[in-house]
């Protein structure tokens, strides 16, 4: 499995889940694609944080506004909100291969 995930990252091929991640979904070639749509939301969501607001804030301001969440729903919970704030693919730093074995038997 490791040998195989190394040959793909190689190739340039990697693979991001986007059944739970709200902004992004995939073309028929498996590339990532912006949804306009949920990137706004992803959008208010960072500018409400820079803005001064915390994730519980930013959760009910979600609600007021009857946004619906990636399931649907329009309860927000702040711990999504935060996951948000955390993923590293929305800030562009998303590293595939984070750890090498450069000598496995030593």
């Amino acid at each position: 499995m490791h040998w195989s995930n190394q040959r793909r990252f190689k190739k340039g091929k990697f693979s991001v889940s986007t059944k739970r991640f709200l902004g992004y979904d995939k073309d028929r070639e498996g590339n990532l694609i912006i949804n306009e749509e949920q990137a706004a939301i992803v959008r208010r969501i960072f500018n409400d944080y820079l803005s001064g607001l915390g994730a519980s804030r930013i959760a009910k301001g979600l609600e007021a506004d009857e946004i619906e969440n990636i399931s649907g729903n329009v309860k927000w919970a702040e711990s999504s909100i935060r996951d948000i704030l955390k993923n590293e693919k929305y800030c562009g730093d998303a590293r595939l291969q984070k750890t090498i074995t450069t000598a496995l038997y030593t």
